[in-house]
């Protein structure tokens, strides 16, 4: 039994032979048959497509809830962060995330998604923190502190990233593609706390190259060594000083 299944628009497909059946995040145990012309629209414009080999519905349920938390956790800090959507929306947004982030393997994820590009000079970090301390969010404030802190060096290992010629890759769509594996390993934040703690660069590629994912990335090795040695990574000690400097 294979599936398809979207965070974003909260539902499965289940293929399982000539069989089609979905179901939805909120009602995993109502499986609705689907034929082939349904499948343009059970996505919608979900981007978020992810597939699911050789599985049963318990775990497909428990993958698609989990997904679901995910961009759920994603909208309510990206609402968190804007500036012009009214305070007490934001405020409400963080009430929400901060007991989403009780689940700290849901809020390591998140980190990895946010931690793969700096915030927008638009978003408003202060601001965000700022609610957290009057809503009591203690959870939220340490995550949106966190982001805070570690934006100077998340901003320096996308650089980096954006800096590996093309040709390692082997292709334009493999270069797309290894983006979003790479964000979805959570490499990104490991790179980004590697370098906070000051610990040498060896340390995160040992750990990446230990990950039972990371063959999922194409030519990973060579990736890697061109990510980890660009010139800004092996400067790591100014990003520490700029980013205790914000």
């Amino acid at each position: 039994m294979n599936a398809v299944i979207s965070g974003v628009a909260g539902r499965a497909l289940v293929v399982d032979g000539e069989s089609l059946r979905s179901f939805d995040v909120d009602d995993p145990s109502n499986l609705l048959a689907r034929q082939r012309f349904d499948l343009p629209y059970l996505f919608g414009e979900a981007s978020d497509l992810r597939i699911i080999e050789r599985s049963d519905l318990a775990s497909i349920g428990r993958e698609l809830h989990s997904e679901s938390d995910l961009s759920l956790a994603l909208d309510l800090a990206l609402i968190s962060l804007d500036e012009e959507i009214e305070k007490d929306i934001r405020a409400e947004a963080i009430r929400d995330v901060n007991e989403l982030l009780i689940n700290s393997q849901l809020r390591e994820r998140l980190e990895s998604v946010l931690y793969a590009r700096p915030i927008p000079g638009d978003g408003d970090l202060s601001g965000a923190l700022a609610l957290c301390d009057e809503q009591l969010s203690s959870i939220s404030w340490e995550f949106f502190e966190n982001l805070h802190r570690r934006q100077v060096i998340i901003s320096r290992v996308s650089e980096a990233w954006d800096f590996i010629p093309a040709k390692v890759f082997e292709g334009y769509e493999h270069q797309a593609n290894s983006l979003r594996i790479v964000v979805g390993l959570g490499l990104f934040r490991a790179f980004v706390i590697t370098l906070e703690m000051q610990q040498p660069i060896s340390t995160f590629l040992l750990a990446a190259g230990l990950n039972k994912s990371i063959n999922e990335l194409h030519n990973y090795r060579d990736v890697l060594q061109h990510w980890a040695r660009r010139r800004g990574c092996r400067n790591h000690h100014f990003w520490l000083t700029q980013s205790r400097r914000r």
